[in-house]
């Protein structure tokens, strides 16, 4: 779902307003529920990989991953 960016971020990346993000967030969440549901239903082994920036440099997905 393409959505229409209202100013640039850093870098000149388009930034969403603060509830076309809550309603992007709650879409993406449901397919992702939909998807582990499948999964359950049918058993399939999945990889699923999570690619964004970690702007603070600590803490982010890479640190907090096991083999990170």
């Amino acid at each position: 779902m393409a959505k229409k960016a209202r100013k640039s971020g850093k870098a000149g990346t388009p930034t969403l307003g603060r509830k076309e993000y809550e309603t992007e967030l709650a879409h993406l969440q449901g397919e992702l529920v939909a998807m582990q549901e499948w999964v359950k239903a049918t058993g399939a082994k999945i990889c699923i990989v999570f690619e964004g920036r970690d702007t603070a440099g600590k803490g982010g997905p890479s640190s907090a991953s096991p083999n990170g």
